[in-house]
């Protein structure tokens, strides 16, 4: 079985760029992520209560986080590397984004590009062709709940994966939607990166620190960094 976690993001510069991330873990290997995020939670005193957003990643805002920039840097470094194991990745980012704008059609073609990506199940044993949506929760999805259903099976079917009861599931982002928090801070990342292709990852380093100034360039090395040292991720512009 195949878990997706789906979360949008817009743009910062680009007023009509829209994307969405979806996270994909197989089953076999979410328990260990699962169980690292509050782990490292722990580990840098964050409270459960407290949702950690990507737009926490560069706030120089201490009312916001009670951190650093520095620390908070260090604290994404440390949750994207759960994502890793000992020999490989456990999960893969599909980040797809365009220049359209957010609307239900846009946000939906956008998910359908991303299934098209997902490897498909070998066979159907074990439940390995099976799959689970998980979506951050947005009043679209309420009043389009039939529509988004429909569509989320017919992109699943065409990578022969069967979508679980035929439908999602909506969930209010919170500590204890782990899945999607690691959507949302991997979404955040990737949008840096892809709202900036002119700033050359070849001087790519694992820990860069934004001056007060905050320059972007910066900050784009480090989303590549904490991106693309710890996943296996995919950026896609349709």
């Amino acid at each position: 079985m195949r878990f997706v976690f789906v979360d949008e993001v817009y743009g910062s510069k680009e007023l009509n760029f829209f994307g969405v991330g979806v996270l994909v873990v197989d089953a076999t290997k979410y328990n260990p992520l699962f169980e690292a995020f509050y782990k490292t939670l722990k580990k840098h005193s964050w409270p459960v209560e407290k949702e950690i957003k990507g737009k926490y990643i560069f706030s120089r805002d201490p009312a916001k986080t009670g951190k650093t920039p520095e620390q908070m840097i260090v604290l994404t470094r440390d949750l994207t590397s759960s994502l890793l194991s000992a020999k490989s990745s456990r999960a893969e980012l599909f980040f797809i984004f365009n220049k359209k704008g957010y609307s239900i059609e846009n946000y939906l073609a956008l998910l359908a590009v991303a299934f098209t990506k997902i490897q498909k199940p070998t066979n159907q044993k074990n439940g390995k062709h099976l799959a689970s949506c998980f979506l951050d929760d947005f009043n679209d999805l309420h009043a389009h709940h039939a529509l988004v259903s429909e569509k989320l099976r017919e992109a699943a079917g065409k990578r022969r994966y069967c979508l679980v009861d035929g439908t999602f599931s909506i969930v209010k982002s919170s500590n204890h939607s782990p899945g999607v928090i690691y959507a949302d801070l991997l979404a955040y990342l990737a949008r840096w990166v892809a709202e900036n292709p002119e700033v050359e990852p070849s001087t790519l380093f694992d820990l860069i620190v934004p001056d007060t100034g905050a320059v972007n360039a910066q900050k784009v090395l480090v989303a590549r960094s904490l991106l693309f040292n710890r996943i296996k991720g995919y950026i896609i512009e349709i």
